[in-house]
């Protein structure tokens, strides 16, 4: 994907500075949803329904138009233009991913196009989105399997066991008409991507006691009976 020259280097100029203070602030228009479809979400025994797609974006004094994803579930964001945080550290989004979620979620959009930079969006502290570095906006299939797979990353992935990333289990379930055969099997392919490109965390190693220990373990309880069950002296 090409990315015009002025916008890239307007970019750049934007991940520099946030990297040097933390996090900025920018004048942000929400220009509402694009590739939008209808999904039902279910969480804790209540379901509702939204629209899912690619918000597009501009921002004062940075020329082009950008694309983002959400993160909060539980925020509704509305048009119009806003003052919002920018930060390049994911882990102060909302949704509290660890450090192995946060490193699937990079490794997505890695997957995606590796013009995709991320940074955090955050307005009022509740409202949070991902701004990708690019100019593309995604198709209907697209934007629905990498929003939901943004989603699942962060409200049920454990870091390291690919069945907790589901469409229909864990704390939340999606489903509706926007989550057709082409979604789910675009969202399937991210996710077998995903896990074989190495960017989750490897599973934790049970730990299991060296024969040595179990049968030290063996002999101490062994001798604990012998000491029960001997008669004392007269």
């Amino acid at each position: 994907m090409k990315l015009a020259t002025l916008t890239l280097a307007g970019l750049l100029t934007l991940a520099v500075a946030a990297a040097a203070q933390a996090s900025i602030t920018l004048q942000v228009t929400n220009h509402g949803l694009v590739s939008s479809s209808s999904v039902t979400i279910s969480h804790d025994n209540h379901s509702s329904n939204t629209h899912m797609g690619n918000f597009h974006l501009s921002i004062s004094g940075y020329p082009g138009d950008f694309y983002a994803y959400c993160i909060d579930l539980d925020q509704t964001l509305g048009t119009g233009t806003s003052t919002w945080n920018v930060t390049t550290d994911l882990s102060q989004l909302d949704a509290g991913m660890s450090g192995c979620q946060l490193n699937a979620l990079y490794g997505l959009f890695e997957l995606l196009d590796d013009s995709w930079t991320l940074y955090g969006l955050q307005h009022n502290s509740k409202q949070d989105l991902l701004m990708p570095v690019s100019m593309t906006q995604q198709t209907v299939t697209e934007a629905a399997a990498v929003q939901l797979m943004v989603w699942e990353i962060a409200y049920d992935f454990n870091g390291h066991d690919a069945s907790t990333i589901d469409l229909n289990s864990g704390a939340y379930a999606f489903s509706g008409s926007g989550v057709n055969s082409n979604v789910v099997n675009r969202f399937n392919t991210l996710k077998t991507d995903l896990f074989n490109s190495g960017h989750v965390c490897p599973p934790t190693p049970t730990a299991v006691p060296s024969p040595a220990a179990v049968f030290a373990g063996f002999g101490l309880i062994g001798g604990a009976l012998l000491r029960r069950t001997r008669k004392p002296r007269a």
